[in-house]
Order: structure tokens, then C-alpha cells, then sequence
């Protein structure tokens, strides 16, 4: 659901209605920060940044950041005997649908 509203730039559902309202430069950088986030989430391995990379992203707001792609969902399965956790591009096995 983040990168859904962060994709679609419904940004303010993602923040907590408790909080005060943020504006400029600190909701310029949630956003930062929610997209970092959405980076670290990619399927693949050598698409999400390493841990030097994110404190460099968090620390230099000049670094330009790569725009994330949609994350794979994760789901449980839970049957007798049997719990696993597969991604949502993945068949699930025969008898678990």
C-alpha cells in the first residue's frame, strides 16, 4: 500500500493524522525518506541499495535517488504442518489455493 500512495503521490496518507501537519522542506524530505524505504523493499537484491548507500541517501539530500519499482508482495500460507511465505509472482502450490 506505500507504494501505491507513493506512487500516485497521496504522500500525507502515509504520515500518521497525530502528527502535526508537515510542509515544506520536512514533507520534501519524508518523501526522501519514504522513497529510500521503497528502495530497500525491491525484489531483487542487486536493485536495493547497500547500507553505505542509504546513509549516504539519508545524510546527502543532494544524491539522486533511483525512482523504486513496484515491490514484490509477500504473503503467508498457512496450512497444517506447513507455513511459508512466498512472493505474490509466485504459483502457489496445488491444493493451497
Amino acid at each position: 500500500q506505500a507504494w501505491e500512495l507513493w506512487d500516485q503521490r497521496r504522500i500525507r496518507e502515509l504520515l500518521d493524522p497525530e502528527v502535526a501537519e508537515p510542509e515544506g522542506d520536512l514533507l520534501s524530505r519524508l518523501v526522501r525518506c519514504i522513497q529510500i524505504g521503497l528502495l530497500c523493499v525491491q525484489r531483487l537484491p542487486e536493485d536495493r541499495p547497500t547500507v553505505t548507500e542509504v546513509v549516504e541517501l539519508l545524510t546527502n539530500t543532494s544524491s539522486q535517488l533511483l525512482t523504486p519499482q513496484r515491490p514484490t508482495q509477500l504473503f503467508s500460507i498457512d496450512t497444517p504442518g506447513l507455513s511459508r511465505t512466498i512472493r505474490s509472482d509466485q504459483h502457489l502450490p496445488r491444493g493451497s489455493q
